[in-house]
């Protein structure tokens, strides 16, 4: 499969358009082929998209999984302790996300809707995946 190579801000695969965005290096961003890997092996994995929170966090998983596999492919060093730090970024906000406001209760969600199946409190977030992810609905 080929892709398209281009220069941003961040890290990232774009399955529509089967882009591979990656950050130039430079004397602040110092080059980083795993995190290009890890981008590569989302789409060599053909992840298209996700269902609930979780399930992004499944898809970060095995897409470090199989950068790993492609690292000892060509001879690039494959370093666990970035895997583990990116991985859990993705379950610190799953857990921001996902803890129900109520009762402390993690939960799982439908697209942004979160029902809590302990107290059944509903709430909402937005489609961010970045800070500020929780946006209160809430139903009691």
């Amino acid at each position: 499969m080929e892709y398209d190579f281009q220069e941003q801000s961040y890290y990232g695969f774009d399955s529509n358009k089967k882009k591979v965005y990656f950050i130039a290096k430079t004397d602040q961003e110092p080059e980083n082929p795993l995190l290009l890997i890890h981008e590569l092996a989302h789409a060599e994995l053909g992840h298209l998209d996700y269902q609930s929170d979780l399930e992004l966090v499944l898809i970060e998983i095995k897409a470090w999984d199989k950068a790993r596999a492609i690292c000892q492919d060509i001879g690039v060093e494959y370093d666990p302790r970035l895997r583990d730090a990116c991985i859990q970024t993705y379950i610190d906000w799953y857990k921001l996300r996902g803890t129900c406001p109520n009762c402390d209760t993690l939960c799982i969600n439908k697209h942004q809707k979160y029902n809590c199946y302990q107290c059944l409190t509903s709430w909402e977030v937005s489609s961010s995946l970045h800070p500020d992810p929780r946006k209160y609905n809430l139903v009691f």
